[in-house]
């Protein structure tokens, strides 16, 4: 069941589709998202990183590793940093050597960690375009590929949104 007390990111998630004009799931896209929230996305080598988000001259820049090749796992990268940034986590910039120092070291809390997967999660799969894949009698792989392929996520996602939506009892094995 939705919950939890991430009501602020889910709003902000949604607020972000809004946003970027998407009115169903094939118009979801975080890039544009991102764009209507004033960040930008550039592709590039990162060490030991999926993303990073920064400020780079007073904007938010956000760069992925040009070594995701799976979509649904590059568009909740990029969600995932654009949560870090809605939920007003914080973000150095660019040229903040001491502040990438101390960031890269003590590392984001578990809570900003979860904020952004949430925040990630709904803006991908929002909860209320997502529940019909999720009210069906049988629960099995054919509805994991439909959430997948509609919303073009990973199955993984995809498996863990449908046990969280249900209303029947139900667990995922990964």
């Amino acid at each position: 069941m939705v919950g939890g007390g991430y009501s602020r990111v889910r709003e902000a998630a949604w607020r972000g589709l809004t946003l970027s004009g998407a009115t169903r799931p094939d118009e979801i896209d975080p890039v544009r998202v991102a764009k209507a929230l004033d960040i930008d996305v550039v592709e590039g080598g990162i060490a030991g990183a999926a993303e990073r988000i920064t400020m780079f001259g007073g904007r938010a820049r956000i760069r992925v590793t040009d070594q995701i090749v799976l979509l649904g796992r590059r568009q909740f990268t990029i969600a995932h940093a654009i949560g870090h940034h809605a939920a007003k986590h914080v973000v150095t910039s660019n040229a903040d050597v001491e502040g990438w120092i101390e960031l890269a070291c003590s590392g984001r809390t578990k809570r900003d960690e979860r904020e952004a997967d949430v925040y990630a999660r709904e803006l991908l799969t929002p909860a209320h375009w997502v529940r019909a894949y999720c009210d069906v009698m049988r629960i099995d792989l054919d509805g994991v590929n439909a959430i997948a392929s509609m919303f073009r996520v990973s199955p993984v996602m995809a498996a863990m949104r449908l046990v969280e939506l249900s209303p029947r009892a139900c667990a995922v094995v990964y």
